[in-house]
C-alpha cells in the first residue's frame, strides 16, 4: 500500500517497484524528459493500483504503446516531450477522467485492416489494367 506524489520541479532517478497492496502514484505539474531516466520502469505490482496525471488530460497523450505488459506513454512533442514506462497499474487517472487498463490496452492496439476490402481494391485494379490493355490492342 504505497503512495508516491511527484511535484513539479522534483527529480526522480530510476524506476520503482511498488509491490503488493493498493498503490497510488500521482504526477503533479508538467514534466519533460523521460520520467525516472532512461530505462526507468514503474511497476504497480499486485492488487489495485492507480497512476494519476494531475496536469494531463487523456487527450494530451501523443503516444501510447503497449507491448503486452508495459505501457509507454508520451505527452507533448519535441522539446516538451514527457515519457513514462509503467506496468502493473490497473487504473489511469487524467484531468478529464479515469480509464481502466482494459480501455488503455484497447486504445494501444491498432485495429486490423479488413482483408475483403483489400481484395475488392485488387480486383478493381486488375480489371482496370485489363481494360487499358484491351484499348491499346484495339
Amino acid at each position: 500500500a504505497d503512495i508516491y506524489d511527484h511535484y513539479a520541479g522534483a527529480i526522480l532517478t530510476g524506476g520503482a517497484d511498488f509491490g503488493a497492496g493498493d498503490d497510488a502514484m500521482t504526477i503533479f505539474g508538467l514534466e519533460t524528459g523521460i520520467f525516472g531516466g532512461s530505462g526507468a520502469l514503474f511497476d504497480g505490482g499486485a492488487d489495485w493500483d492507480v497512476l494519476s496525471f494531475g496536469s494531463y488530460a487523456y487527450g494530451d497523450l501523443t503516444g501510447l504503446d503497449f507491448d503486452g505488459s508495459i505501457f509507454d506513454l508520451s505527452f507533448g512533442s519535441a522539446g516538451s516531450l514527457f515519457q513514462i514506462s509503467v506496468t502493473g497499474w490497473e487504473n489511469f487517472s487524467f484531468t478529464d477522467g479515469d480509464y481502466d487498463v482494459a480501455y488503455m490496452t484497447a486504445a494501444a492496439t491498432p485495429s486490423a485492416v479488413p482483408v475483403p476490402a483489400g481484395l475488392v481494391l485488387l480486383a478493381s485494379a486488375l480489371g482496370g489494367f485489363g481494360v487499358l490493355r484491351k484499348r491499346r490492342s484495339a
